[in-house]
């Protein structure tokens, strides 16, 4: 048997008991008791935030997506660079 099952079954059967007794019947922390037996909270969620959060994930999205087309376009410039010296050096080789 676990800790924490016996936690929950102490707690189940003495419901008025407070962490710290619990925590003595079953030799464990209070603090751990605490984290068992009480409820996880959830953040209360403002909608306007969450909505700014949205649309600035949006366009943090829209930026990267700019990023990689860019960078794209300069490594396409490089490989044009490439081509133009290449040949130009086979012009300048030609005798007229």
């Amino acid at each position: 048997m676990t800790i924490k099952s016996k936690v929950e079954e102490y707690k189940a059967a003495n419901p008025d008991a407070t962490d710290g007794e619990i925590a003595k019947a079953c030799e464990t922390s209070a603090l751990y008791v605490y984290q068992i037996l009480k409820p996880k909270h959830k953040p209360t969620e403002n909608k306007e935030i969450i909505d700014g959060q949205r649309i600035l994930r949006k366009e943090i999205v829209s930026l990267n997506k700019q990023i990689e087309k860019i960078t794209q376009l300069e490594k396409d410039v490089i490989g044009y660079r490439a081509v133009i010296s290449y040949l130009q050096s086979q012009l300048d080789g030609l005798a007229i």
